[in-house]
């Protein structure tokens, strides 16, 4: 973490100090800070974490914005610069063990204080072995009705296990497969959201097998099961020529390279398996 964004951490700390409140660093900021990857976002937590985030930015003259007004689990987002926040939400439960069992998947269900946070200290809050799964590279889902609770939470397995390189646990397999019809009830926006930053990720060829063999793919993209194949194939072939073009068109390697272009090749993936569709609906 670079010296400005560790100085503004400090204040935050020294004045969530002075309301007598204490602030946790959880999800995916602890998760890649523990990956030792570079953190721009922070994720933090705590009883009325909302409204000491709102207070702290206007201590600091820095923009705020809701992102969830439903009371008991506000959240706001105080903006630091254009590509770096905080994220203020509400602690979900008695306590910050209460909070962590209500997430998603282990590895982001950890939590640490920002006292140790950033004194660098290693005392995690782990009610569920994330760091052990971090190491072993496991997409586990938590104990409970995680996917009930949010359906698209199956979706943010495949979106974390392509962007983190991870495999998706048997168990957690299983447990989608059981419950994949429900994901068509979460809203188009955030099913959207999701699948782009799947499929923005270069290597998604296996994790797409897994997609159709959990029944994810057919909710999204229905077709015919014999429509498969054919269709992976495709997609296969399409993935190998977009991770290197300028091999198979070095005559347009400039145009290729350009950042308009990498940031829309998940659009030419997502074609081929709307075509699925359209040939379910010819045949």
């Amino acid at each position: 973490m670079d010296s400005s964004t560790q100085s503004i951490l400090l204040e935050l700390l020294n004045f969530s100090t002075s309301k007598n409140q204490k602030l946790y660093v959880v999800g995916g900021t602890l998760r890649d800070y523990l990956s030792r990857k570079p953190c721009t976002d922070f994720d933090l937590t705590g009883i009325n974490a909302a409204e000491l985030g709102t207070a702290f930015s206007r201590s600091l003259n820095f923009t705020c914005v809701p992102l969830d007004n439903t009371p008991g689990r506000q959240t706001v987002r105080v903006i630091l610069a254009p590509n770096q926040h905080l994220d203020f939400t509400d602690l979900q439960g008695r306590n910050i063990e209460e909070d962590l069992s209500q997430r998603d998947f282990t590895i982001n269900a950890m939590g640490q204080l920002l006292t140790d946070f950033l004194a660098g200290n290693r005392v995690i809050i782990d009610p569920n072995n994330g760091q052990e799964d971090l190491k072993r590279r496991k997409i586990r889902v938590l104990q409970g009705p995680i996917f009930q609770s949010d359906p698209l939470r199956m979706l943010r397995a495949f979106r974390f296990a392509a962007t983190l390189s991870f495999e998706i646990d048997e168990e957690t397999l299983a447990k989608i497969s059981h419950h994949n019809s429900a994901l068509t009830e979460s809203a188009q926006e955030r099913i959207w959201h999701e699948l782009t930053l799947f499929f923005k990720t270069r290597q998604t060829t296996t994790l797409l097998e897994v997609l159709h063999s959990c029944g994810i793919l057919e909710c999204l993209f229905p077709a015919s099961n014999d429509n498969f194949s054919k269709t992976f194939s495709q997609y296969q072939r399409l993935e190998a020529l977009l991770s290197e073009p300028e091999k198979i068109f070095p005559q347009y390697a400039d145009q290729l390279s350009t950042r308009n272009y990498q940031n829309n090749q998940y659009l030419l993936k997502i074609a081929i398996l709307l075509n699925r569709i359209e040939q379910k609906e010819t045949t």
